[in-house]
C-alpha cells in the first residue's frame, strides 16, 4: 500500500523503457503500468494522524497522515481507501543539435476537490543518456548517463531500435504517482 518513490535511470533502462509501443513520428516511446489496491480504514488514531488499514487479503498496515492531509478529520473507520499506483517511462530520441527538454515537476501533490481526503502524489525525473551501441540483430543497446555510467540493456520490441543511432541523446523520464480517494463507510 505505501508508494515507493525511489528513481533508479539503471533500473529504468534495464526495466524495459525500450520494450514499449513502437516509436512514432516525433520519436517517443512511453510505457505505463497500473495497479490497484483498496483497504477498509479499521483505527484511526488522531493524535498521531495513524491511520490502520485492512486490505482485502486480510494484511494490515498503519499509515501516518502528514500535514499535507488537510481533510484528515473527515476519515472514519470504515471508510474505503482506494490507492492506484502509476508507473510510467517515456523516452525522446534527441539528435545532435537538438535542445534538451524542459526539466519537470519533480513532486507534486494534487488535492481532490471535496469533503472527504483525497488526491495524487506525483513524482518524476527526468535523465539525459548518449547512445553508444546499437544491435537490432541482438536486440541491445548500450548507452551511457551524464555521470559516466555505461548501462548494456535488451530491448523487447526490436523495432523501437529502428530509429535509433549511436550519439544520439536518449532523454528518458520517469513518473510514479499514486492517487488516493476515499469512499465514505455505508
Amino acid at each position: 500500500m505505501k508508494a515507493k518513490f525511489s528513481v533508479h535511470v539503471t533500473a529504468i533502462i534495464l526495466g524495459g523503457v525500450l520494450a514499449a509501443t513502437p516509436v512514432i513520428a516525433q520519436k517517443t516511446v512511453t510505457q505505463k503500468k497500473v495497479s490497484k489496491e483498496t483497504a477498509t480504514i479499521t483505527a484511526i488514531n488522531k493524535a498521531t494522524r495513524t491511520v490502520t488499514l485492512k486490505n482485502t487479503d486480510g494484511a494490515v498496515e498503519d499509515l501516518v497522515a502528514g500535514p499535507e492531509i488537510v481533510r484528515f478529520d473527515a476519515l472514519k473507520v470504515g471508510d474505503k481507501v482506494t490507492f492506484t499506483h502509476t508507473e510510467s517511462v517515456v523516452y525522446q530520441i534527441r539528435k545532435p543539435g537538438q535542445a534538451a527538454p524542459a526539466a519537470p515537476n519533480p513532486l507534486e501533490i494534487t488535492r481532490t476537490p471535496g469533503a472527504t481526503p483525497g488526491g495524487t502524489i506525483t513524482e518524476r525525473q527526468t535523465k539525459t543518456v548518449r547512445v553508444e551501441a546499437v544491435d537490432k540483430k541482438e536486440a541491445r543497446i548500450s548507452v551511457r548517463t551524464a555521470d559516466g555510467h555505461g548501462i548494456t540493456a535488451i530491448v523487447d520490441d526490436k523495432k523501437n531500435l529502428n530509429d535509433v543511432k549511436i550519439g544520439d541523446r536518449l532523454d528518458i523520464t520517469y513518473s510514479e504517482a499514486v492517487m488516493i480517494a476515499v469512499e465514505p463507510a455505508k
